[in-house]
């Protein structure tokens, strides 16, 4: 509903013991909150793309006056219009977002300990309580947060599961974990 209300050309209001309104949206959303990056750039994201901003023209309110004036008109509309028709995207890939410092670092900060530690593991057949011991160990080496014990630790593996990074074998019904070969 949320993606429906921000994204939709048209909105209707329904409030009760009144008559339904329907009309074009012209909503802006702005959501807070304390998390410093509030987009998923997990690799499964495809609707993001991360930019660091200047500040150059902040507070210019003029440029920004004039910036509008200039682009929201018939012609400068067209002259846009115009130059994305010219662009060639014959080597376009629709689903493959831009790369940019600025987003890997992103991306890199938001790397929990658990991504860390799976990634530089060698990924041998380890059963889970051992497998947590060596994260919990890395974590501490490193000056990692580290989930508190094997039980939520198997929990957040689960992620790495799904997406085939390690596979969960029960050989003799005892819980192990390894990468693919």
């Amino acid at each position: 509903e949320l993606k429906a209300t921000i994204t939709a050309a048209r909105i209707t209001a329904n409030p009760k013991g009144m008559k339904e309104i329907t009309c074009e949206n012209f909503a802006r959303y702005i959501f807070t909150t304390n998390k410093p990056n509030p987009v998923d750039m997990s690799d499964n994201e495809r609707r993001f793309v991360l930019l660091a901003c200047s500040n150059k023209r902040k507070g210019n309110f003029e440029f920004w006056k004039e910036l509008r004036n200039v682009l929201f008109n018939y012609n400068g509309g067209r002259t846009i219009a115009e130059y994305l028709l010219a662009r060639d995207l014959s080597n376009f890939e629709i689903r493959k977002l831009p790369e940019n410092d600025f987003q890997k670092s992103i991306i890199q900060s938001e790397k929990t300990s658990e991504d860390i530690f799976i990634e530089q593991w060698e990924g041998l057949r380890t059963r889970a309580t051992d497998l947590f011991n060596e994260y919990k160990c890395f974590c501490i080496e490193n000056s990692l947060r580290y989930t508190p014990n094997a039980s939520a630790f198997a929990k957040k593996l689960q992620s790495f599961v799904r997406n085939g990074t390690i596979h969960n074998i029960h050989p003799n019904n005892i819980s192990s974990y390894e990468k693919p070969t």
